[in-house]
């Protein structure tokens, strides 16, 4: 029990597609872990298919809750774990076979605080995209590891392909009621406290892509949690002194990239003045801060800054044009 994993798994109307996901955690080699299924509030048939998989295996648990949302069941998860250590799967995905065994063996042989591997993005017709992956393993430490994850695209802000110790953890938890980024901001406040991390590089986690997931969702209201979690980030004086300007570059990549995809999909500008006031506090917030940035960067800062209209006619043919599939952030 010593090196007990937790398996946390939210779940919302899952019904078809938790019996493949449980499948895919039992079949791993390594097998001393639980599997906390947290119902968040379900209609009865997934309900029903929870309590059916927890019956597979009694390393499976299942707890019913009233919906709050994926962080509150997340926070669940965790409040109800008894493992020293503690990864996250979403319902709709699944894992290879070797994934724990895979990070656990990184984990103790670096002594590390959070393993990280890439993943898969899997899509209908049988294809996939492997994203977050690197040609060999890489472990950070100290000051390196929020460097890694501001400016570089090794560290996916997503929870799940990641293992974390208890400890690191700690009193960390999921904001509730954000809807977006809320994953990013939880692994900021892990990575800021972190010694040791591992980027195992591999995929062994299958993002299975779903058409209604929150990024492919025409709902623009969400997404603006996304801007204000990563203004959080960047108005941290916590993690000022090392990363200021580390900072600056992920606060502006990030802002960029979410005022490209809201000027995309806000085509009836029905969130017009809530892009406008998102825009003036990015603005604000970055001023003079912008002179280490790549030129692109400052380029499409300035488009941004005085030419409004030419940055959202751009940002429809970036967002609307491209060929290639983007990998989840």
């Amino acid at each position: 029990m010593n090196d007990l994993i937790s398996i946390i798994i939210p779940v919302y109307n899952a019904g078809k597609t938790i019996d493949s996901c449980i499948e895919s955690v039992l079949k791993s080699t390594y097998s001393d872990f639980e599997i906390l299924i947290i119902d968040d509030g379900s209609n009865a048939e997934t309900a029903d298919e929870c309590d059916k998989v927890a019956l597979k295996d009694q390393r499976v648990k299942v707890i019913h809750q009233e919906n709050g949302g994926v962080s509150k069941a997340r926070n669940c998860g965790i409040e109800n774990a008894t493992g020293k250590f503690i990864t996250f799967v979403d319902a709709d995905d699944t894992v290879d076979s070797d994934l724990l065994a895979c990070m656990m063996s990184a984990m103790q042989r670096e002594q590390a605080d959070v393993v990280i591997t890439g993943h898969r993005e899997c899509y209908d017709d049988g294809s996939f995209k492997e994203c977050f992956c690197s040609k060999k393993e890489s472990v950070k430490h100290g000051t390196e590891i929020l460097s890694e994850f501001f400016t570089t695209n090794n560290i996916s802000w997503t929870v799940w392909a990641k293992l974390y110790t208890r400890s690191i953890i700690g009193d960390v938890r999921f904001q509730v009621g954000k809807r977006i980024a809320e994953d990013m901001y939880f692994n900021y406040e892990i990575l800021k406290k972190a010694k040791t991390i591992v980027e195992c590089g591999s995929p062994k986690y299958n993002y299975i892509k779903q058409d209604e997931s929150a990024m492919a969702s025409s709902d623009c209201s969400r997404f603006f949690d996304s801007f204000y979690l990563t203004k959080a980030v960047f108005d941290d004086i916590e993690t000022n002194e090392n990363h200021r300007t580390d900072k600056v570059f992920f606060y502006v990549r990030s802002g960029l990239f979410f005022f490209r995809m809201m000027y995309a999909k806000d085509r009836n500008k029905e969130a017009a003045e809530d892009i406008r006031n998102a825009r003036r506090a990015f603005l604000d917030s970055i001023q003079d801060n912008t002179t280490a940035l790549p030129r692109r960067m400052r380029l499409e800062l300035f488009l941004l800054k005085y030419c409004e209209p030419l940055y959202r006619q751009q940002a429809k043919i970036y967002w609307g044009g491209g060929t290639g599939r983007k990998c989840k952030v």
